[in-house]
């Protein structure tokens, strides 16, 4: 079975003499052990995480300090399987954009082989948390990477199955209660990487494209026609609205009343066939991507969760005859 140092210089040697590079191993490390048990909590991590997985006999560690002159006991080698799973299992928790963030900056500075095995993790199925970093993943299809050598630099187009977009609305704008419909720094992504992924046959193994708002309007998709351009060999499409605790419940049913002022004619979605809509609620997402969507197989949704008001269960009603008519499956999730 193959093993990964947990510190390595990239010459298979472990790496004793650059505290802030164990600091980030032991992070990245204690951050996927802890989603590995199924707690899906970043903060609060501790090394002694670790002793508490009964698969891994893993040697009590001397604490360290960047001041220490004290050499660090390190845990043996790990399986690169047991890595790569705990790795997943982190990588697809539901972080927030500023958690996946930290997440990527670390795990790319801990070594070459840890870099090389939480890649393919990431780029398997991969997240756009930011303009910057839609713009660096399209660079990284069609560019040669000063950073990366050809083994990370080939991994999108041989593993990527699917791509997801987290737009988040500043937490300000809600305490203001401006209507913003959609994140500033991350909606645009939507669009510009779709449009070159459609263009030039880059990710050939895609299958889903999931977009995640939280504290978002229902309108973006239609009023800046992010799904103008849609890859061809995507058959699932994912949308999904959530909102923090501290948003008003009126303020929410406020946003699902808002139409889009585009009506989405014409999009190129007739090659989707699983829609999954989550949090819409009453809005008219679900009803127009049913509408768009011509080669429906399947609808997955949950509308009508909980105790559906008069509205929901007339929307369900009426979804429920447009399936049947159509031939789709319809699934509810309550």
């Amino acid at each position: 079975m193959n093993t990964l140092p947990l510190f390595s210089d990239g010459t298979g040697k472990h790496c004793h003499s650059e505290g802030k590079y164990q600091l980030i191993s032991t992070w990245a490390l204690n951050a996927s052990l802890y989603s590995f048990r199924n707690t899906y909590k970043l903060q609060g991590c501790t090394y002694a995480t670790l002793l508490t997985i009964p698969m891994l006999d893993i040697q009590a560690a001397t604490s360290y300090t960047e001041s220490s002159a004290a050499p660090v006991r390190l845990p043996p080698d790990l399986p690169n399987e047991i890595i790569s799973k705990i790795v997943s299992l982190c990588w697809l928790s539901p972080l927030t954009n500023v958690e996946r963030i930290t997440f990527m900056k670390s795990s790319v500075l801990v070594s070459k082989a840890w870099t090389i095995l939480y890649s393919e993790v990431a780029f398997k199925d991969a997240f756009i948390p930011s303009l910057g970093y839609a713009k660096y993943f399209h660079n990284l299809l069609d560019d040669t990477s000063a950073i990366f050598d050809a083994d990370v630099h080939s991994m999108p187009d041989k593993h990527c199955r699917s791509l997801t977009f987290q737009i988040e609305r500043p937490t300000v704008e809600l305490f203001l209660k401006r209507e913003v419909q959609y994140s500033p720094d991350n909606n645009k992504s939507i669009f510009d990487l779709l449009d070159w992924v459609t263009h030039i046959p880059y990710l050939p193994h895609l299958q889903r494209v999931s977009v995640k708002y939280l504290d978002c309007g229902y309108t973006d998709l239609f009023d800046n026609m992010r799904l103008v351009t849609f890859p061809p060999i995507v058959t699932d499409l994912d949308i999904s609205y959530t909102f923090r605790p501290n948003v008003p419940s009126h303020f929410i049913h406020q946003l699902q009343k808002t139409y889009p002022a585009t009506s989405p004619e014409g999009l190129p979605l007739n090659h989707v066939k699983k829609l999954s809509v989550f949090g819409g609620g009453v809005s008219a997402t679900l009803a127009l991507m049913v509408t768009s969507c011509v080669g429906l197989d399947a609808v997955h949704t949950d509308l009508g969760k909980g105790t559906p008001g008069r509205e929901e269960k007339e929307y369900l009603s009426t979804l429920r005859e447009v399936c049947e008519e159509k031939g789709i499956k319809l699934t509810l999730y309550h």
